[in-house]
C-alpha cells in the first residue's frame, strides 16, 4: 500500500560540459616565453643601468655613500654653452645614472642663465664638478669621459642593451597572443590577463600569467565564467591604478 502511495521524481541528466584538450603545443610556447622573460630580467639586472634623480645622487654624497662619480659628454673645461650631460655611479651593487643639462655662459654674457629646476634632467650652470663637491664631506673621485652612443634603448625606464628591449617586447607580444588565441585562462579571465599583462607591472604580471594564468598540457579546458576568477574591471583598478601607485610611493 505504501508502496503505490509512494511518489518518485526523476530529474533530467545533463552530461558535463567537456571542452577540448590542452594540447602540449601550448606549454612548449609557455615554457620558452617564460626562458626569455628570465633572460630580459638577468639581463636588466646585469648590465642594465636603473635612473635616478639629482636630488638621490646629492643626498647619497653628502651621506658619504657615494665617492665615485662618473661625468659622461660633459663640456670641457675651458668650454661655453650647452651640453646634455649624464652622471653614472653605483648605489650599492646598482649602477644609477641621472641625465643634467650644462650651461656656461660665455665670458662677454651679462644675461642670467634661468633654469626650471623641477623638469628632468637637472640643470647645472658652471661646472658640474664643484656642484657636485658641493655635497661631498670628503673627497669625491670624479671621472670624465665620452659617450657618444647614437642610440639608447630603455626598458621598464631601465637603460639596457638593445636586446633586451627587443626580446622584451617580443615576450609581451607572443604573451598577448597566447593569451587571446590560447586555451581558456584560469584564476582570471581573459579581460583581467590583459589588463594585467598591459599594465606598468607587466614585468611581474607576464610571469605570474606564464606560471600560474595556462592551463596545464592535458587538462581539459574550462568553459568561460566569472565565477571565482578575477575580472577585467577590479584587474585593471588593481594592476593599472593601485598597485603602480603603490609602487610609485615605496620605491625612490
Amino acid at each position: 500500500m505504501l508502496d503505490d502511495m509512494s511518489t518518485s521524481t526523476t530529474w533530467p541528466h545533463t552530461p558535463p560540459v567537456i571542452g577540448p584538450v590542452v594540447t602540449p603545443s601550448w606549454a612548449r610556447l609557455r615554457y620558452l616565453l617564460l626562458t626569455l622573460a628570465l633572460a630580459v630580467g638577468v639581463g636588466m639586472l646585469l648590465f642594465g643601468t636603473r635612473p635616478a634623480s639629482f636630488s638621490e645622487l646629492s643626498s647619497r654624497i653628502a651621506q658619504g655613500k657615494v665617492t665615485q662619480v662618473t661625468v659622461v659628454n660633459a663640456l670641457p673645461v675651458t668650454s661655453t654653452g650647452r651640453a646634455s650631460a649624464e652622471l653614472r655611479w653605483h648605489d650599492g651593487l646598482v649602477p644609477r645614472f641621472t641625465p643634467v643639462l650644462q650651461e656656461v655662459p660665455g665670458p662677454q654674457s651679462d644675461e642670467q642663465v634661468v633654469f626650471d629646476t623641477t623638469t628632468r634632467p637637472y640643470p647645472i650652470t658652471g661646472s658640474i664638478d664643484e656642484r657636485l663637491n658641493e655635497f661631498a664631506p670628503g673627497p669625491l673621485a670624479l671621472t670624465h669621459i665620452e659617450d657618444r652612443a647614437s642610440t639608447t634603448w630603455f626598458h621598464y625606464g631601465w637603460k639596457v642593451p638593445a636586446w633586451v628591449t627587443l626580446v622584451g617586447v617580443l615576450v609581451g607580444l607572443l604573451t598577448l597572443a597566447l593569451l587571446v588565441t590560447g586555451p581558456q585562462p584560469v584564476r582570471a579571465t581573459r579581460w583581467a590577463w590583459f589588463w594585467a599583462i598591459a599594465s606598468p607591472v607587466s614585468f611581474v604580471t607576464i610571469p605570474l600569467f606564464l606560471l600560474f594564468g595556462v592551463p596545464r598540457t592535458g587538462d581539459v579546458e574550462q568553459p568561460y565564467t566569472r565565477l571565482g576568477r578575477l575580472t577585467g574591471g577590479w584587474s585593471f583598478i588593481l594592476f593599472c591604478v593601485l598597485v603602480p601607485s603603490l609602487l610609485a610611493g615605496l620605491l625612490p
